[in-house]
């Protein structure tokens, strides 16, 4: 089954060097940065209120704090007059769903909050989006019957797919100008995935895409009550709105294993894909005592049975770098330039540190608006 969850088994020396390494390379850049800037006000660190900073209400432009690209802030939730927000920003609006850059977050479900051993964030689902995550990365397993969120081998932790689902649908029903995202790495029937979101009652709000054909600004995803895409691997067609990944997506690799390994190729999909995924994150391998429900995503080698199972963790010291700017944005201009496109989907762990939405707000200027 194809999946795009994290393979990798570096050893945790490896991980550690990279950390040394990129730490030098960022305090080099960062100092060189800061001397012919100056000081800048402010964070990265991403708040509900803002990233080093206060955006001026109500605006419905994206605002800047000076200093450069790492002092973006989260844009204003309101327009000018009339003018209403699509996804927080009125100039969204008129972009089409594949022409604007949502900051996704890779094993959302994973956060702090028991009974995660090794979680990838820090926050619930419903937090992530407050804070501007606009696509979330799940990993979907049938575990003793029940269709649950696990990372790799569910004995380290589990939710029902239903209680973040429900997350997601109070989200949507608050803000009725967002559109939202699932990345689905499928364990299960897509069939049961499309029965899991009529049971939460979110196939009202879901967006059917047929492959090949326009994809609607998000004024019209928003105006017409769909304002839900949910994208699962294994999935074929488009039934019941579950719509393929392999259909749609080119991405980048997601086993690095190394903050030196990321890249801008695109093994993952064809070019002429229509949406790109940059997956900006680094785990290890490790072994644990498997107890069964390890089947596929990013578990590999036993996990029943008491047998060892190889088990990925993700690393916080690592994307306390590569989440800053320079290092991201960097990154993803370079993304641009190899791929002359700009990405769709940009992934990491521990989102709220570092500067996953300026970056991101920063691609979307890169973005000519429609028509041009």
């Amino acid at each position: 089954m194809a999946n795009f969850s994290l393979k990798s088994g570096p050893a945790r020396a490896r991980a550690r060097f990279s950390v040394a390494l990129a730490l030098g390379l960022f305090a080099i850049v960062a100092g060189c940065q800061q001397d012919a800037q100056g000081p800048r006000p402010g964070g990265t660190r991403l708040t509900p209120g803002g990233s080093g900073g206060t955006p001026s209400a109500g605006s419905g432009d994206r605002s800047t704090n000076e200093g450069g690209s790492g002092d973006l802030i989260p844009v204003p939730t309101a327009g000018t007059g009339d003018e209403l927000p699509c996804n927080t920003w009125t100039a969204l609006c008129a972009r089409h769903y594949d022409e604007v850059v949502y900051p996704t977050t890779h094993a959302a479900m994973a956060n702090a909050s028991p009974p995660w051993d090794y979680p990838a964030q820090r926050f619930s689902l419903y937090r992530q989006l407050q804070d501007g995550i606009r696509a979330l990365m799940l990993e979907v397993h049938d575990f003793e019957g029940e269709l649950v969120l696990c990372l790799g081998d569910c004995s380290e932790g589990h939710v029902p797919f239903a209680s973040a689902l429900a997350e997601v649908s109070l989200y949507l029903a608050e803000n009725p100008r967002e559109v939202v995202t699932l990345l689905v790495s499928n364990g299960a029937p897509a069939e049961d995935l499309a029965a899991a979101l009529q049971a939460s009652d979110l196939t009202n709000w879901l967006h059917f895409q047929a492959a090949g054909e326009s994809w609607p600004t998000l004024g019209r995803m928003i105006d017409e009550g769909q304002r839900l895409v949910v994208f699962a691997t294994g999935a074929t067609g488009a039934s019941d709105g579950v719509l393929s990944f392999e259909e749609f997506f080119a991405s980048t690799r997601d086993d690095y294993g190394a903050a030196d390994e990321l890249d801008c190729e695109l093994p993952r999909g064809s070019a002429d894909k229509p949406l790109m995924l940059v997956n900006h994150f680094v785990s290890e391998m490790s072994s644990v005592a498997g107890s069964g429900g390890g089947a596929g995503g990013e578990a590999s080698g036993g996990g029943g049975n008491g047998e060892s199972a190889s088990v990925l963790h993700a690393l916080p010291d690592v994307a306390a770098i590569i989440n800053e700017n320079p290092f991201l944005i960097r990154r993803l201009r370079g993304c641009v330039a190899t791929n002359a496109r700009t990405p769709t989907f940009v992934a990491v762990d521990f989102y709220d540190v570092g500067a996953l939405l300026p970056a991101t707000q920063e691609l979307d200027e890169l973005i000519p608006p429609t028509g041009q």
